[in-house]
């Protein structure tokens, strides 16, 4: 973002494809980012980006990028951004070893630290919405290298809390919410899914700035059952007079793990050789979220999770439900 203009934050959802030349392979990818302007030219972003179902590699993560802009034309600008990208890459491994080990090395979740490179060229439609299109070169030297190209639109938010957000902190401060959704395990394996169910508590401490506690159960059939309890601290804002409200969350998740024997049935291994396991451990979740505001107490909300764990999966998890403000 640049220009005289150019001072709010900004919310953006750009879709394309993308593609792994040495694999020759091609998928879809989608991406939804935050971004913030800093001093003169330069902006600040962080986004999720998945990246398809590429051949054998099912990748997403979180891009973090320092960007720097120039207007070129009224309403067009140009913009290159680099950065960090935090990665999870769901790969499938020889399925020729045997089926006890088969079971615990079907698939690896393979986490890294690899390097975006993007370069955008910016068309500003109003005093809010802007449409993008985007070239992005991924490098990871763990990975797979990919190239993608997509085509978002943007929303400007204002830089100071609106009188929607200091209406709706002074109004009701504590929101319970019932969701119920699906989660999918490794993150893009749409044949590993599960009905999941969150029971959330949210407290409003600052006009954009809420916290949650939260009772998450994640059931994934011939996987794993994970249950767990979680809490973040969230950046929200509030749009069309207090009625829709957006918000990014991150926080630890402090997960209870139950391994059926199911999964080890499939591939033939004798009863007498699987045992139901279970354990508990910290891992991280980064979220994004949207609720409608019906009237002064009830509202619907919208939920994504990421679930950020080293053993034994990451996973996706969508949900929906009702809630109550006072």
């Amino acid at each position: 973002m640049v220009g005289a203009e150019a001072t709010a934050d900004e919310l953006s959802l750009r879709t394309g494809a993308i593609e792994v030349p040495e694999l020759h392979r091609h998928s879809g990818t989608i991406a939804v980012e935050y971004r913030h302007d800093l001093a003169g030219p330069f902006a600040f972003s962080a986004g999720y980006i998945n990246q398809g179902h590429l051949l054998n590699h099912h990748r997403d993560g979180v891009a973090l990028q320092l960007w720097a802009g120039a207007e070129v034309l009224p309403r067009w600008s140009v913009a290159v951004g680099v950065g960090p990208f935090l990665y999870s890459d769901t790969t499938r491994l020889d399925t020729t070893v045997s089926p006890v080990v088969l079971y615990n090395v079907l698939e690896q979740d393979a986490h890294g630290v690899g390097v975006v490179y993007s370069a955008a060229v910016r068309w500003q439609l109003d005093s809010r919405w802007l449409a993008e299109l985007r070239l992005e070169e991924t490098r990871a030297s763990k990975s797979v290298d990919s190239t993608a190209l997509t085509l978002g639109v943007g929303y400007k938010l204002d830089a100071a809390p609106s009188a929607a957000d200091l209406g709706a902190f002074q109004a009701s401060r504590n929101e319970w919410t019932f969701l119920a959704g699906a989660s999918v395990v490794d993150n893009n394996d749409f044949k590993s899914q599960g009905a999941a169910a969150t029971i959330e508590y949210r407290r409003v401490i600052h006009p954009n700035v809420e916290w949650d506690v939260s009772w998450i159960h994640e059931g994934v059939r011939e996987a794993a059952r994970r249950n767990g309890v979680a809490t973040e601290l969230w950046l929200v804002r509030s749009l069309i007079d207090d009625r829709l409200v957006l918000g990014a969350g991150i926080g630890p998740y402090v997960a209870f793990d139950f391994y059926p024997d199911v999964g080890l049935s499939q591939f033939g291994v004798p009863a007498a050789n699987r045992a139901d396991r279970s354990h508990e451990r910290l891992a991280g979740l980064v979220s994004m979220t949207a609720a409608y505001r019906f009237d002064s107490r009830w509202s619907a909300r919208l939920v994504w999770h990421q679930v950020v764990a080293r053993e034994p999966y990451d996973a996706g998890f969508l949900a929906f439900g009702l809630g109550y403000r006072y």
